[in-house]
């Protein structure tokens, strides 16, 4: 792309031309030469000159701000995808140590009288690594609203799925996420003194964890968002 100094130069040697040009027909005018002497041809040179480097100064002034305006919106977005492609990155790895988490606390509580049960050792294991996570969507909720106002600008051509309505965004869905995590981390912090040393507690009384294992309460709060804040963003950054 031609910079600042090259454009000044070469519109400095266009005005120098341009002036010439026009000094040149001036003085053949004051001169008055009959039609068909050389003098008149080059008056007839110099006027097409002057329209023709008029005409071309300005299509080239405009090519080049064109251009320029194009190179900074391309430089944006691809900003913009670089964040968005992270975001995506970050909630899929995140979402995916959440199921992890869930997983392997739903094998080590079951237990054959079917009443679920937890060690502190587990319950310390996996609430330690399942508060990283919040903390990591608490983190994505914070900057949710960057990526909300790059979607809201290409609606509703970036609709994403029709759960994405109108009144929704990023931002509220990460929201969810992170307060259906925190409320298990919170009981953890609250309620871990009543789980013994040694030996292990039922989970009746513990509500948080419960509807963490629920497959209908832990949908609701974390898989239907994550869903659909993935497709968002996808959509987003297949959008031309």
């Amino acid at each position: 792309m031609i910079g600042w100094k090259e454009l000044r130069f070469i519109g400095g040697v266009l005005a120098a031309v341009f002036v010439g040009a026009i000094v040149v027909l001036v003085v053949i005018w004051i001169r008055n030469p009959p039609d068909t002497s050389l003098e008149f041809e080059m008056a007839k040179a110099c006027l097409q000159l002057i329209v023709v480097g008029f005409i071309g100064g300005l299509l080239t002034a405009a090519v080049q701000h064109f251009q320029q305006g194009r190179n900074i919106r391309l430089d944006e977005r691809r900003r913009e995808d670089e964040f968005l492609r992270s975001m995506l990155g970050r909630t899929v790895s995140a979402y995916n140590a959440v199921k992890r988490i869930r997983r392997f606390l739903d094998a080590e509580t079951r237990n054959e009288s079917g009443v679920r049960s937890i060690s502190r050792a587990t319950y310390d294991q996996y609430l330690t690594e399942l508060n990283a996570q919040q903390l990591e969507f608490e983190s994505l909720k914070r900057i949710a609203p960057l990526a909300d106002q790059r979607i809201s600008r290409n609606r509703p051509t970036v609709a994403g799925p029709a759960e994405y309505i109108r009144d929704d965004s990023l931002t509220s869905m990460f929201s969810r996420v992170e307060s259906f995590l925190n409320q298990v981390v919170g009981e953890y912090q609250h309620r871990r003194y009543l789980v013994p040393a040694s030996g292990e507690i039922s989970l009746n009384d513990f509500v948080a964890l419960d509807s963490f294992f629920r497959k209908a309460t832990f949908t609701a709060g974390t898989s239907d968002n994550i869903n659909v804040i993935v497709r968002v963003m996808q959509t987003a950054l297949l959008t031309p």
